[in-house]
This record gives C-alpha cells, sequence and structure tokens, in this order.
C-alpha cells in the first residue's frame, strides 16, 4: 500500500499557500470529486453544485483573507447550542441564512483517501483534526444531551454530548441537488 504525504498546494493546482497537509493513499478510490465544487475566492465560500450548497471555506472564528485566498485567526470551539446560536447571527458573502449542518450533509465532506484531516485540502485547508457539530441529535439512546458530530482527523461519525465543545463549519441551501 502506497501512501503519500500531500500538500494543499501539490494536491490540485490551487491558490492556497498554506502549509496544511494531509495523508493520503493511492490505494482508496477518491470520495469526493473536487470539480463539483465552485470557491468564490472574495468571498470565502465554496459551492457543492452536486448537492446544492454552500460551505465557508473557512472555521467558525477564522476570517477569510481575500487577497491571499486563505482563512486567518483561530477556529473557534463552542458548546452545541453556542454554535446553533452563531448559526443565526452568521453573515458570510451577503447571506444570513447559514446553519450548522445535519450529520448527512458533514459526513459528504469526507475524503475517504485522507487522514489527518479526512476533507480535500484543497478545498478546506484550515479544517482541523477535531470534532466538528452537526444538528443532528442522537436518538433512541435514553438520553436527550447526545449530538452527532464529525471528527475529521479520520472521517468518522462520533456522538457528542451537548455541553462539550466542537468546532463548527457553516453551510446554507443554494439549491436543489442534481
Amino acid at each position: 500500500m502506497k501512501f503519500t504525504l500531500l500538500t494543499a498546494t501539490t494536491l490540485f493546482v490551487s491558490s492556497f499557500s498554506l502549509n496544511t497537509y494531509a495523508f493520503c493513499t493511492d490505494s482508496v478510490a477518491p470520495t469526493v470529486d473536487t470539480s463539483n465544487y465552485i470557491l468564490d475566492s472574495q468571498n470565502g465560500v465554496i459551492t457543492d453544485a452536486k448537492n446544492g450548497l454552500m460551505w465557508s471555506v473557512c472555521n467558525h472564528g477564522e476570517n477569510w483573507i481575500a487577497s491571499d485566498s486563505r482563512c486567518d485567526g483561530s477556529a473557534e470551539s463552542v458548546i452545541w447550542q453556542s454554535a446553533l446560536q452563531s448559526s443565526t447571527t452568521t453573515s458570510l458573502a451577503g447571506y444570513d441564512d447559514w446553519r450548522v449542518p445535519n450529520i448527512k450533509e458533514l459526513m459528504s465532506l469526507i475524503e475517504r483517501q485522507c487522514a489527518e484531516p479526512a476533507i480535500p485540502i484543497s478545498l478546506f485547508a484550515s479544517t482541523e483534526n477535531e470534532a466538528y457539530w452537526t444538528s443532528t441529535p442522537v436518538y433512541n439512546t435514553g438520553t436527550t444531551n447526545l449530538v452527532w458530530a464529525v471528527h475529521f482527523k479520520e472521517g468518522t461519525n462520533i456522538q457528542r454530548d451537548k455541553s462539550s465543545a466542537a468546532l463548527i463549519r457553516f453551510v446554507r441551501k443554494v439549491s436543489n441537488a442534481n
């Protein structure tokens, strides 16, 4: 099995010039078709044409630097209720209908070829090897305190207590999926 260390600048021809990397293998077929994603480098958003979703390139707490096409600052880890509240007050690229993604939407970003992080780093270079909140509660556990999160270190979904902290990547619906 051949493993490769890829950087954002060598994975795809890109305007990103970050020191972000992922461990990727060519023995696993790619699971994310990056040609379906359109970067708006002025506003720091990426549109997934296949699923009809627009994603924030940066984590909550970071700022988009258009002149460098990169995120700056520190990602903010918050409890689940704060994540939901932050989405209602967030305005990006002239839109104010951002929200915390559901489990299915956030898992659609997982690139099974890569780990640490398990995401196309050419699109989301500031993704951390940490848990990110979803809006999806965990059912049938006898408790209402658990929510699904996605851990981007290896691309797994995990159950997380609402009072614990995690990162956020905001999303909004732009059209019906193809």
